[in-house]
C-alpha cells in the first residue's frame, strides 16, 4: 500500500489532436506549485488521470496532505482531486486501503457518505455498482454505523479506481476544473484593488490564459497603501496561476500633463487609453494576445458603451472583458469564492480619480478624443511611464 494523490481533469479530456499538449501545461504546473512549496513529491500523467508519488526517498509524510490539498484545489484544470492510497486490484487489498483511508477523515465533520467505484479492469469479478455496496457496507461498518449512506449529496465521497493492475483509494475534492494556465496563451491583466480586475484575472486564468499584471499607479499622489493592496492581491492571483510578474506602471507625470490640456471632462477616457497603448507596447514584447481588464457594462461613467468603444479603439489587442455582463453584487461574491474579498473591500486611492472630472464624458466621440489627443505626444508618455516601470516576482 502506497500513499498516492489522484488528479483528474474533465474539460482537457475533450482535446482531439493537442490533448498531449494540454495534460503536459498541467502537470508542469502542478510540479512547479509543488517545487515552490517544497514538498519532494512528483507527478506523473498516466491515461486519464495524474498521479502524486513520493519523491526519490519513497517517503510521505503526512504534513504534505494539506498544502497539496491546498493548491490543488486552486490549480486550474484540475477537475477532481484526492490524497489516498495505491493498493492491489484486490477486494483483500482495496479494504485496506478503505481501512487507512477512514482514518484520514474527522469523523466530527460529517454525517453522510458514499462509495464510488470505477472498474476500468473488466475483467474484475465484481460491478461498480455492485462493489459499491460491498464497499460501502464495509465502510459503513468501520464508522461503527455512526454514519449514514447518502448516495446524493453526501459529504464524504471515497473514491475507488479499479485499474489492471491496481486500485486507487482516495476522498473525493472538488477542484476549478477549466484549463490549466498557460495553455491558452499570455494577456496583459490590468490589476487595480477594487473588486473587478481580479474576479476577471481569475476567472480568464480558468480558460487557460497566463496573466501578466499590470498596475497603473498615481505614487506618490496616492498612497504606498494602495501599491501594498495590489501586491496582496497579486500574491492570491499567484496561488492559481502559480508564478507571476506584476508590472508597476507610474501614471502621473502623464495624468498631469493631459489635465493641463485637454478638456476635463475626457481625463478619464484619455488615461484609459493611455493605459491600453502602454499595456499593448509591453504585451507585445513579452507575447500577450490580448487584455483583460475589470470592466462592466454600465457600472461607472467610462463603461458605457460608448466610451468602451472609444477607449478600445486604442488598441489592436483583443480586449477580454469577463465581467461584462455581470452585476456588483455577483462579482464581489465571486471575490469572496476566490480569496480576494477581504483585501479588495480595504480603502485604497484610485489611479484614475487622480484629477477627477466633476462630470466626466458618458458618451464620449472618438473624433473628439482624438483631436484632443493631438494637443500632446501619447507615444512619448507611453514610452517615459515604459522607461521608469518596476517589475516584481510574485
Amino acid at each position: 500500500m502506497k500513499r498516492v494523490g489522484i488528479i483528474h481533469y474533465d474539460e482537457i479530456a475533450l482535446k482531439g489532436a493537442n490533448r498531449d499538449s494540454f495534460e503536459q501545461t498541467l502537470v508542469n504546473n502542478v510540479a512547479r506549485k509543488i517545487a515552490a512549496a517544497q514538498i519532494p513529491l512528483t507527478i506523473e500523467n498516466r491515461w486519464g488521470r495524474m498521479v502524486v508519488t513520493a519523491g526519490v526517498d519513497g517517503v510521505w509524510k503526512d504534513e504534505y496532505d494539506k498544502p497539496l490539498n491546498a493548491m490543488l484545489a486552486h490549480t486550474p484544470g484540475v477537475s477532481v482531486f484526492g490524497i489516498g492510497y495505491m493498493v492491489e486490484a484486490t477486494q483483500e487489498s482495496i479494504f485496506e486501503g478503505l481501512t487507512a483511508i477512514t482514518k484520514c477523515v474527522d469523523v466530527d465533520s460529517f454525517e453522510t457518505f458514499r462509495v464510488s467505484t470505477t472498474r476500468v479492469d473488466k475483467s474484475f469479478p465484481d460491478t461498480s455498482q455492485d462493489f459499491d455496496r460491498i464497499a460501502g457496507s464495509y465502510v459503513h461498518g468501520l464508522f461503527n454505523a455512526g454514519k449514514k449512506v447518502k448516495l446524493t449529496g453526501a459529504d464524504v465521497v471515497i473514491r475507488i479506481e479499479i485499474l489492471k493492475d491496481r486500485a486507487y483509494v482516495y476522498i473525493k475534492e472538488i477542484g476549478l476544473s477549466g484549463l490549466a494556465v498557460g495553455s491558452s496563451g499570455k494577456a496583459v491583466a490590468l490589476l487595480s484593488g477594487g473588486f473587478d480586475s481580479p474576479v476577471a484575472t481569475h476567472m480568464c486564468a480558468t480558460r487557460g490564459i497566463e496573466p501578466l499584471l499590470m498596475h497603473f499607479h498615481a505614487y506618490p499622489q496616492t498612497s504606498r497603501a494602495a501599491l501594498e493592496k495590489v501586491e496582496d492581491l497579486a500574491k492570491v492571483l499567484s496561488d492559481v496561476c502559480g508564478p507571476l510578474t506584476l508590472t508597476l506602471v507610474p501614471l502621473l507625470a502623464a495624468q498631469k500633463e493631459i489635465a493641463l490640456v485637454a478638456p476635463e471632462k475626457l481625463r478619464v477616457i484619455l488615461y484609459r487609453r493611455l493605459m491600453l497603448k502602454s499595456s499593448e507596447k509591453w504585451g507585445r514584447d513579452n507575447g500577450a494576445k490580448a487584455i483583460i481588464t475589470g470592466e462592466s457594462v454600465g457600472q461607472v461613467a467610462s463603461q458605457t458603451l460608448e466610451n468602451m468603444g472609444v477607449v478600445e479603439d486604442a488598441t489592436t489587442l483583443p480586449i477580454l472583458r469577463p465581467l461584462a455582463g455581470m452585476h456588483k453584487k455577483d462579482i464581489i461574491k465571486q471575490s469572496r469564492v476566490i480569496g480576494t474579498h477581504d483585501i479588495s473591500i480595504l480603502p485604497h486611492d484610485d489611479t484614475c480619480t487622480v484629477f477627477m472630472p466633476k462630470h466626466p464624458e458618458t458618451k464620449a466621440r472618438l473624433g473628439t478624443v482624438l483631436k484632443t489627443e493631438e494637443l500632446y505626444d501619447s507615444q512619448k508618455l507611453v514610452d517615459d511611464m515604459l522607461e521608469r516601470i518596476e517589475i516584481q516576482e510574485i
